[in-house]
């Protein structure tokens, strides 16, 4: 996976309130805010365990 400047770019429009709590989110986590996003994006993307075993059969 590429990182940094190399990565590639998104804009996004967030509903109200929503940068607040992944800014909240990221400073607890101790992540800047384009970390936290990209990591609950790949905990929601990521392939359960049951699709995992899945494939495999």
């Amino acid at each position: 996976m590429r990182t940094g400047r190399e990565s590639d770019k998104f804009p996004l429009r967030l509903p109200d309130g929503m940068r607040d709590q992944i800014k909240d989110e990221a400073d607890r986590n101790n992540r800047s805010m384009n970390a936290e996003i990209v990591f609950q994006l790949n905990r929601a993307y990521a392939p359960s365990q049951t699709q995992k075993a899945d494939a495999v059969a």
